[in-house]
């Protein structure tokens, strides 16, 4: 089942609105996500992380993909890596049935554009759920 983080501490971006958002078909499932393939990563905005402990990103992956020894990240602007943790392979469940959630810790009071990457370009991952955690 498809990890839910308690809403009432969360600040959810919406992932369709982001860019490089695209809409991904797969197993008759069909769901607006961004992908993640590489250490240069993915926008998600502007923000001010003062407000914020955490963010937590729900993905998936092929089923046979061993991204275990993956690192995701959120970085700054400048490429400074804000906070990091490691993935969960899938485990031979399909993207669409094998959602995984990492949450990633961090003490910052960087206020500006932020991105999301990946430590190894060889297997991708599709994050379809982004939340920010308040303080």
């Amino acid at each position: 089942p498809k990890p839910t983080p308690k809403p009432d501490n969360i600040v959810e971006i919406f992932v369709p609105n982001l860019p490089k958002s695209q809409d991904f078909f797969a197993g008759g499932y069909k769901k607006n996500i961004i992908m993640v393939s590489s250490e240069k990563g993915t926008s998600i905005t502007s923000h001010d992380l003062s407000k914020y402990c955490s963010i937590i990103i729900c993905y998936g992956a092929d089923p046979n993909a061993d991204i275990s020894t993956h690192k995701v990240y959120l970085r700054d602007a400048d490429g400074n890596e804000i906070a990091s943790g490691m993935l969960k392979r899938s485990n031979g469940v399909f993207w669409s049935f094998g959602t995984r959630q990492v949450e990633l810790t961090f003490d910052s009071t960087y206020s500006g554009e932020l991105f999301i990457g990946k430590d190894s370009p060889a297997h991708n991952i599709a994050v379809s759920e982004i939340y920010f955690k308040l303080k």
